[in-house]
């Protein structure tokens, strides 16, 4: 027995949605890929403005160059695992390569809730993924540059013009 029609001027919900696949399964599925996306951002974010390549060699300590086992690469999850530490040299491992993957995934998430699985969605990570490389790219520029974190309340002071003291 088939569920009743919906009545006039009442939807199910998934309009424009694309194809009927579940709501829960294409939040997850883009949350992921953002995750993955996240984590080859942090490899171009670290290796680009070094002048190094992003395929080879694999991933890899930056400190004892041990390369990394592919347990050990898993987004957010072998850095959780690992207690934010080299497993090879004990080294401490950045909070910003975890924050970079959750940002993606959360962001590709996001994408995915509000357009549904389409064919739009794929331009959508396209440009949600390269608006991340700029940003991060950039920070990493200034940070290597200046040797100093840039300051997102600073840059807004710039575009704003100077603060009221009163």
């Amino acid at each position: 027995m088939s569920a009743p029609a919906p009545a006039p001027g009442e939807g199910t919900g998934h309009e424009g949605r694309g194809v009927g696949m579940p709501v829960t399964a294409v939040v997850v599925g883009s949350g992921v890929l953002g995750l993955v996306i996240g984590s080859f951002l942090n490899v171009v974010a670290w290796r680009v403005p070094r002048g190094e390549s992003i395929n080879r060699p694999g991933s890899h300590c930056p400190v004892c160059e041990t390369p990394l086992r592919p347990i050990d690469n898993i987004p957010v999850i072998s850095w959780v695992l690992l207690c934010g530490h080299c497993r090879s040299c004990g080294t401490a491992i950045s909070l910003r390569y975890p924050l970079v993957e959750l940002s993606a995934g959360t962001l590709f998430a996001l994408l995915g809730l509000a357009i549904g699985w389409s064919w739009t969605l794929l331009p959508a990570f396209a440009a949600a993924a390269t608006a991340l490389v700029a940003v991060f790219m950039a920070g990493d520029r200034i940070r290597t540059s200046t040797g100093r974190s840039p300051d997102p309340e600073g840059a807004g002071r710039r575009w704003s013009g100077p603060r009221s003291r009163g």
